[in-house]
């Protein structure tokens, strides 16, 4: 049957004879307006039912967010942080043995944040938490729970939370919830700066860690460049309660990490790739423009790129075998000359900019 035919079937006559009192007259037309709107809201129904499915097409799931590699990166594998890597175990041991802690009435820690200059390795070191504790590991970022509609970050943010504890529940594995760059979601309350969805997605996180929503299977890791900027009640006692600051390594630490970074790309490569005859001299050249441990490792890798680029122009025939041509010393002092002059810039620019402020 037609729509057309359905509409007006659905529509009343409203009788115009005189004999009918006016009083059923009012009443008809108050019914017609009444099943209009009702077909209005059908419709609107079916929209807001379409949207739903969307949001949950959308919302997180467990797939995207874990990661368990077992033999990713553990405390042996974190080079110039060794004072740093202490404290960490301290606070490994208080997830471990719990029971002891409460034995002694000692509340273990709930929550670690820590904080430093880019490149100072946070991010290993919460990777090689959740290796040490044999933990799933649940890196989240702003962008993978903040949409445009209104109250579904903070659904998404709680979503991710609930999915961590029920994997926790189910497998008796527990989960290490990675907040990287924390001042995002973390920063001051009634900041003006500060959007109102992360306030409403600190509620969420506080309730908790701490609240009637407390949890168990999950530990709350955050890494932040800007721990000025970090609400005072997140890092209260009880919450984040373990504060780190991953400071940049001295001189014997750039030669740790660079010994390290050398192991673990040929390693990984499984033949020795670099050949150097002072590798103390490089670390002290790194550490005088004040490498941290990613511009280690970028050195090493623009060292080993230039030497792919000079065995093709060589020999792109692929005559040469590539496994007999190595990394020397001279590779990784051009590379260390070229890239200290861009960190040297980039410090000044900086500095000018901050002057203008």
């Amino acid at each position: 049957m037609p729509d057309s035919e359905k509409d007006q079937k659905t529509v009343l006559p409203v009788p115009s004879s005189p004999s009918w009192p006016e009083e059923k007259q009012q009443m008809l037309k108050v019914i017609e307006k009444y099943a209009a709107v009702c077909r209005n809201l059908e419709a609107q129904n079916g929209k807001l039912r379409e949207m739903v499915e969307r949001m949950r097409e959308r919302a997180p799931k467990l797939d995207d967010l874990f990661t368990h590699d077992r033999e990713g990166v553990t405390f042996a594998d974190v080079g110039g942080l060794g004072q740093i890597v202490d404290q960490l175990q301290a606070f490994q041991y208080g997830i471990v043995y719990s029971g002891v802690y409460e034995q002694f009435a000692v509340p273990p820690p709930k929550g670690l944040m820590m904080h430093g200059s880019p490149g100072t390795g946070k991010t290993m070191l919460a990777r090689a938490i959740s290796n040490e504790l044999e933990a799933m590991f649940a890196e989240i970022r702003t962008s993978k729970f903040v949409t445009k509609w209104v109250g579904e970050a903070e659904s998404n943010f709680e979503n991710i939370i609930v999915q961590c504890e029920n994997y926790y529940r189910e497998h008796g594995i527990k989960v290490v919830l990675f907040l990287d760059e924390a001042e995002q979601l973390l920063s001051k309350r009634g900041d003006r700066l500060h959007s109102p969805v992360f306030d409403r997605c600190q509620d969420v996180l506080l309730s908790y860690m701490d609240g009637i929503n407390s949890t168990q299977g999950i530990i709350y890791v955050a890494a932040t460049n800007r721990i000025d900027t970090i609400d005072s009640a997140i890092l209260r006692p009880g919450r984040f309660d373990f504060v780190l600051e991953i400071p940049k390594p001295d001189k014997k630490g750039v030669y740790d990490i660079m010994m390290k970074q050398i192991a673990f790309r040929e390693k990984k490569a499984k033949r020795e790739i670099y050949m150097l005859d002072d590798p103390e001299a490089l670390a002290c050249r790194m550490y005088s423009f004040g490498a941290t441990g990613a511009d280690i490792a970028e050195v090493l890798r623009l060292a080993s790129e230039r030497k792919v680029r000079q065995v093709i122009e060589y020999d792109g025939d692929g005559v040469v075998d590539p496994s007999y041509v190595y990394v020397d010393q001279h590779d990784v002092e051009a590379v260390i000359k070229g890239y200290a002059q861009r960190v040297t810039v980039d410090k000044q620019r900086r500095r000018i900019g901050f002057a203008v402020e």
